[in-house]
């Protein structure tokens, strides 16, 4: 399973791979979560980002919006300790993956931020992590995820696990299906190329959602 790969190995070695381009400079000035959010004005929340990986987002948020909590869930032990060492942290950082977050009480996030991570995500985990993620946000609050889109779900094989899949479909239409979510914002991008100049030619895309319950019956 994805799941104990990523926490047993494949969460580190995801984490080595990638933590060059996440001090990045360019990397992270264009990052489309943080331009989404640094135009709100956000104050006093509880944000929750799932695959944080040492925090990079989490910190240049914290530096915008230093009223705000911020809790990162990341599989990766030596990402979280990557994190918890950055000087004046304020993050609380937790191992952990999503299908389980019972560290974390109902309605508690007025935020949720999911950049890519449900193409990982094993289909046999795959509804209990919405249902971890629908549990833990306020009415009113808004999820955001950020990951390929397709117009089909694909299913094509992770090169790093051997006989493991990454799956790619629009994401956001589970939650939206429900009617309990409504769709605020979608942005498609480019994913051009990754820290190891690997190309992909699929689209992305930013979905901003709102968990509003009242809004069914108005």
């Amino acid at each position: 399973m994805n799941k104990t790969c990523f926490l047993e190995t494949e969460g580190d070695e995801f984490f080595q791979r990638n933590k060059n381009a996440h001090s990045n400079e360019k990397y992270v000035s264009e990052d489309i979560i943080l331009k989404k959010l640094s135009c709100k004005n956000l104050e006093n929340m509880n944000i929750l980002e799932i695959g944080c990986c040492q925090g990079w987002r989490l910190h240049q948020l914290q530096n915008l919006f230093p009223s705000c909590n911020y809790f990162g869930l990341e599989p990766s032990q030596q990402g979280v300790d990557e994190g918890n060492s950055k000087p004046n942290n304020t993050v609380s950082f937790n191992v952990g993956t999503c299908d389980n977050m019972n560290l974390f009480e109902n309605n508690k996030f007025d935020i949720i931020l999911v950049p890519f991570v449900f193409m990982y995500i094993d289909r046999d985990l795959l509804l209990k992590s919405v249902s971890e993620i629908d549990r833990v946000l306020k009415n009113n609050g808004k999820l955001i995820i950020s990951d390929f889109y397709s117009n089909r779900q694909r299913k094509n094989s992770y090169k790093y696990i051997p006989n493991s899949f990454i799956h790619k479909q629009n994401w956001f239409e589970i939650f939206v299906s429900t009617k309990n979510y409504f769709l605020e914002d979608l942005q498609l991008f480019s994913h051009n190329t990754t820290n190891e100049g690997d190309i992909y030619d699929d689209t992305c895309c930013y979905a901003e959602l709102k968990k509003d319950l009242l809004n069914l019956f108005n």
